[in-house]
């Protein structure tokens, strides 16, 4: 370790098959804390800590593994969850296979790690499924518990993106992660694992959100895609904890197919027709706020529009209404027919 002692510059390094390792315990204790500042005896004549820099540093088939402390409601969920030796649960994320091209790292007590990426690929596995990354640019810094990402442009399935990543593994109950992305080609189809709710959209949309000891929260901007033939454009915030809750939803539809929307009704739709208008919503899932305008186009038939606002509830496996008005105008009955047999009626009106 007297090597490390000292302020070392190298130039031009390639390392093969490289594996690091760092864990952090539940009294904020990380293996990376311990030897970047030294807290083993100094060699004899030597300070205490580590000042580094490499440029120009090429990485191949490395590997790079974190393991946090978990919590109870961890097990289960989207996060991958080992077991240690010891029993204790572990939060595992592991970035294997890297290969990189690293401009400069620079290590010392003062700065922590500062990491100026040129090119990296890799696979990401810290969640239920591992991923696949291409074509990371960037910038990381690492210092007091605090890992601060800068993403120029990175390629995962589906998403071509750029923004910034913050972990903050000392936060009050346990590690808090924000992330802001700009994506402006993505497809949402590969991530459907990841949360149900998301659509199988393909277009271009902003997030920024995170996840920590209270759960997720996210917030999306600009979306603008298409989905089953259909254009979405529109705003808003879901958080997911306890209960999945929406925060100002607001959605504009072109041409958008009723069947796209199945798995989210609570009976498949008996017809199929466009929609196109406007959707508005805010409240947990199973008991929305809801409010818009509407108009249904079908092959054959006039349309039927409706303007709405109430209340809607879809637990204990029927549908209710609380303090919802909607006006149907105009209204062709055989085409409302199709979707509630019930009706019974045809003819055009109002309603």
């Amino acid at each position: 370790s007297g090597l490390m002692r000292g302020d070392l510059v190298f130039n031009g390094i390639r390392v093969w098959n490289p594996r690091v390792f760092l864990t952090r315990d539940s009294a904020g204790t990380d293996t990376f804390r311990q030897w970047l500042r030294g807290d083993e005896p100094p060699a004899e004549g030597g300070g205490g800590g580590v000042s580094l820099r490499l440029d120009g540093v090429r990485i191949l088939a490395g590997s790079f593994a974190l393991r946090l402390p978990a919590e109870e409601r961890h097990v289960g969920g989207r996060l991958r969850v080992e077991q240690g030796e010891d029993e204790r649960r572990w939060r595992a994320i592991d970035l294997d296979d890297l290969d990189a091209q690293l401009a400069r790292v620079e290590i010392s007590p003062d700065i922590g790690i500062e990491v100026e990426i040129g090119l990296a690929s890799g696979t990401v596995d810290a969640l239920e499924r591992a991923f696949a990354i291409e074509g990371l640019r960037g910038g990381v810094r690492v210092l007091d518990g605090r890992v601060a990402v800068e993403v120029r442009s990175i390629q995962a399935p589906g998403i071509d993106a750029s923004g910034t990543v913050d972990v903050d593994m000392g936060a009050e109950g346990g590690v808090e992660t924000a992330i802001s992305a700009r994506v402006p080609d993505a497809d949402l189809r590969p991530w459907n694992w990841l949360a149900e709710f998301l659509p199988p959209l393909t277009g271009s949309l902003s997030v920024d959100g995170g996840f920590g000891p209270e759960g997720q929260r996210w917030s999306m901007t600009d979306v603008d895609g298409r989905w089953s033939g259909g254009r979405v454009r529109g705003r808003g915030t879901v958080a997911v904890g306890d209960a999945v809750r929406f925060d100002d939803v607001d959605v504009v539809l072109d041409d958008l197919p009723v069947s796209a929307l199945a798995d989210y009704l609570p009976e498949p739709p008996a017809a199929d027709g466009l929609l196109t208008g406007r959707v508005a919503l805010s409240g947990e899932a199973g008991a929305l706020q809801l409010g818009g305008d509407l108009t249904l186009a079908v092959d054959s038939g006039g349309p039927v529009s409706t303007v709405f606002e109430g209340g809607l509830s879809t637990g204990g496996g029927g549908v209710g209404f609380d303090r919802f008005r909607a006006t149907l105008d105009p209204i062709d009955y055989a085409v409302l027919g199709r979707f509630f047999p019930a009706v019974g009626l045809t003819g055009t009106g109002q309603a």
